[in-house]
């Protein structure tokens, strides 16, 4: 996915938060905030789900309905 310069292109989602403001708020492995992901979660959510199930994510298909919200 190296196709916007972005320095977490190479890591791993580890955690996707979504507020109930609709926001969406996403950390790689390291911890790091990852800002391509982060914003209305109705906007992000697509991308997001592309990047976990490249991933190999079990039920990204399903997200965000079977996690948790923050």
């Amino acid at each position: 996915m190296n196709d916007t310069n972005d320095p977490h292109d190479g890591c791993r989602i580890k955690s996707v938060y979504y507020w109930p403001n609709g926001m969406a708020m996403v950390f790689c492995e390291h911890g790091q905030q990852m800002p391509r992901y982060q914003g209305p979660t109705a906007e992000m959510r697509p991308d997001i789900q592309r990047r976990l199930r490249e991933q190999g994510a079990f039920g990204a298909e399903n997200w965000p309905e079977k996690w948790m919200p923050a």
